[in-house]
């Protein structure tokens, strides 16, 4: 994990108040954060279901076309 300078992080100067704008790119900040930590949660919970059937034959995508299913991300 990288560590700071505490030295430089003692000179760091923080405004004392916050502008209109400012507060709405937070709130906007904190919105998406909330929206990823969401949909994570999700997703482990799909990974937990589906990675002890596919690791043990239950579920089978050997015949799958994965640039099918991404066509989006090759720009098709």
């Amino acid at each position: 994990m990288p560590r700071g300078d505490k030295k430089q992080m003692m000179e760091f100067h923080i405004a004392p108040t916050c502008e209109p704008d400012d507060l709405s790119v937070l709130s906007a900040s904190l919105k998406q954060i909330s929206l990823n930590d969401v949909e994570s949660a999700k997703l482990v919970v799909l990974r937990n279901c589906l990675l002890p059937k596919l690791m043990s034959g239950e579920i089978d995508v050997s015949q799958i076309d994965a640039k099918q299913l991404n066509s989006h991300l090759f720009g098709c």
